[in-house]
């Protein structure tokens, strides 16, 4: 069990400032939590490091296209960096699959206001503090949306919190912490150190990447297939 004072005290060690077995002092432990949280936040804003899938279950309202979802949204959850492709609509029992839509897709519908009981197609912005989704068409009727969607890391607070993460994570975050605290310790890191930060982010964007599959395009009136063209 890895915990946040684990990958502090490993990458300081990996700068030479710590021995084996000394202990983090107050001060270090401020400062390494402080750039470990400004690590894995900056991480989320490149997608292939964020492996953070999570599900949200919306009801939907009839009448209404618009949901808000953030800590004081109509949806109350961790605001998603991106959809998942794998959400849908579930109604009397059966699943219906959805298209996650472009902002020139959702431009190039005429009738946004056209009505459906399924909606087809979902078009999220990543505002802030709340993430802006949108259902198309709007839903005549009630259903429930299961969205899938990548969430944010969630910042450490305590040195005791553990760091738990998929495969090749650990070594990512303490050799990138090392090199995030060098300029701090006035410390450069070794080639090594520098290698292994670069190759073990690679490995995860490697292990997260998804190849792209090319869905129907959505417009107001039908679907075509983005290769072919309409």
């Amino acid at each position: 069990m890895t915990t946040v004072a684990n990958i502090i005290t490993r990458a300081l060690r990996l700068l030479n400032v710590y021995g084996t077995g000394e202990t983090l002092s107050a001060d270090e432990s401020v400062d390494g939590m402080t750039a470990l949280n400004a690590l894995i936040d900056e991480w989320a804003t490149e997608s292939l490091m964020s492996n953070v899938k999570k599900l949200d279950v919306i009801p939907l309202v009839a009448g209404t296209s618009v949901y808000t979802i953030g800590t004081t949204g109509t949806v109350v959850s961790p605001r998603p960096e991106s959809i998942d492709p794998s959400s849908y609509i579930l109604k009397n029992g059966v699943s219906y699959p959805t298209t996650i839509a472009s902002l020139s897709d959702y431009n190039s519908i005429v009738s946004k206001d056209s009505e459906s009981d399924i909606p087809y197609a979902l078009w999220y912005k990543a505002d802030y503090p709340n993430g802006t989704l949108t259902v198309y068409p709007t839903p005549s009727d009630t259903a429930d949306l299961y969205l899938w969607s990548i969430k944010p890391f969630t910042a450490y607070t305590e040195l005791t919190d553990v760091v738990s993460f998929p495969p090749a994570y650990q070594n990512a975050l303490t050799y990138n912490l090392a090199v995030a605290l060098a300029p701090e310790y006035n410390q450069q890191p070794s080639l090594l150190v520098l290698k292994t930060a670069v190759a073990s982010k690679k490995k995860i964007k490697r292990a997260n990447y998804q190849p792209i599959i090319l869905e129907p395009r959505v417009t107001s009136r039908h679907y075509y297939d983005i290769g072919a063209g309409e």
